[in-house]
């Protein structure tokens, strides 16, 4: 590989590299049509040095003699000093990416405006709250977790919005998880840990902002894989439980949950667009599921009961279950009201939402649901290989296996009854 330092190709290059209007830093060395190979073949020297970009003037590419490559902008504002601008690092931040954020730099720079100015401002006076507008504006409609990501904001972070992030250090941090920690589980401490850490990172990759993580030296709580699946008599005791309180949102999001295995994210969100009645299906469009794929699942009658008892007593939304609180919103996942249940069942050893999804699948199982089927209820990726291109659960297959599934459901909560709600065109056994 090539060094700038090399007496052969440095003289090629200093006829045509100096700009004649802005002062060079004294470890400048050529101006390059930069290019994403040219820059992974720079040999780094013993003296950090810096590369201009032809195609994009006040681009430059820092290298360090550690190997470490960084785009900056450096350019004069009008009647101001001149200004060293942080675009981001490569290969992180890619060169069609870095000029992009250059011209938008370049084109405030010749309105007069300080950029370096305006993020000292940024950094000095914003809040954690502007903070994550800042992310809200780029994730909301992009990013499939969104509603996750929204949820823990306002149970966990809302509150401390307007605390400036020069008050914000590990220490804060650390308070704040220990909190979290008490009242909602390490696994919420971790994921509000995390959260918080995407947050700076995003500020500074999109908006230049050097702000130093304070969640990067926070504690993390060591996490074991969960195996909790609800035994037959505790699924016994929360369906009466949920009977007896059937019509509330907790009580009937959780037999949703149960009957249909979906992930909490896809509940809180169900629309009734998305449930065909005449049918019995429940379409949940691809940007709402883990795997970006749209699914179409069969209803069995215990879920069919509660839509249709809740579109009858429906307030005006188009969420299943509306917020009480939002004015055009969905529910987040009520964690208070599944504990609340499994007080009330008796219920002593501890159990999530999550848990209900995982209790679906293995009860599935014991009652001779195929592993395809189940795979395919639950929405996940097919097992890789030749035969699962041809073999693809079919709708009535799926009804078949739905259908099972709440006989045993059913069988174990009450033993003795649950009448099905037959399909279309399908026997109940």
């Amino acid at each position: 590989m090539l060094s700038l330092w090399s007496p052969p190709l440095l003289p090629s290059l200093l006829p045509r590299c100096y700009p004649r209007r802005i002062p060079l830093a004294r470890k400048t060395r050529a101006v390059v049509r930069l290019t994403e190979n040219f820059i992974a073949s720079i040999t780094p020297s013993q003296q950090r040095f810096e590369i201009w970009d032809e195609e994009v003037r006040g681009l430059t590419l820092r290298v360090t003699p550690a190997g470490k490559r960084s785009f900056y902008v450096l350019r004069r504002p009008h009647g101001g000093a001149l200004e060293r601008v942080y675009i981001g690092p490569w290969p992180e931040t890619p060169l069609r990416v870095a000029r992009e954020k250059a011209l938008a730099v370049l084109q405030q720079l010749v309105g007069g405006r300080s950029v370096v100015a305006e993020r000292r401002r940024l950094k000095g006076e914003t809040t954690l709250g502007e903070l994550w507008a800042l992310y809200e504006r780029h994730a909301r409609g992009r990013k499939r977790s969104w509603s996750t990501d929204e949820g823990r904001w306002r149970k966990h972070l809302q509150p401390h919005a307007g605390v400036p992030l020069s008050k914000i250090t590990t220490r804060t941090v650390t308070e704040w998880l220990a909190r979290i920690t008490a009242t909602s589980g390490p696994g919420a401490a971790n994921r509000v840990r995390a959260l918080l850490s995407v947050l700076y990172n995003h500020a500074r990759r999109h908006y230049g902002l050097e702000l130093a993580n304070p969640a990067l030296a926070a504690p993390r709580h060591q996490e074991n894989s969960r195996a909790r699946v609800l035994r037959p008599g505790e699924i016994r005791a929360l369906l009466d439980v949920c009977q007896a309180r059937a019509g509330e949102t907790a009580a009937d999001w959780v037999l949703v949950a149960l009957f249909t295995g979906a992930r909490a994210g896809a509940i809180n969100g169900l629309r009734w667009s998305e449930i065909d009645f005449e049918e019995r299906v429940w379409h949940i469009p691809g940007e709402r599921m883990k795997a970006g794929r749209p699914l179409s699942v069969p209803l069995c009658g215990t879920v069919m009961r509660v839509l249709q008892r809740r579109r009858e007593a429906a307030i005006s939304s188009e969420f299943v279950f509306p917020s009480a609180t939002r004015r055009a919103g969905h529910v987040d996942t009520p964690r208070e009201g599944f504990a609340a249940l499994l007080e009330e069942a008796s219920i002593a050893e501890h159990a999530t939402p999550h848990d209900l999804r995982r209790t679906f699948a293995t009860t599935a199982g014991e009652a001779g649901v195929g592993w395809g089927d189940i795979a395919a209820l639950l929405g996940h990726s097919p097992v890789p290989g030749i035969t699962h291109v041809y073999v693809r659960p079919s709708l009535a297959g799926l009804r078949r296996a739905v259908a099972r599934l709440e006989a045993a459901l059913l069988a174990a909560g009450r033993t003795g009854s649950g009448q099905l709600l037959a399909f279309p065109g399908t026997s109940d056994s």
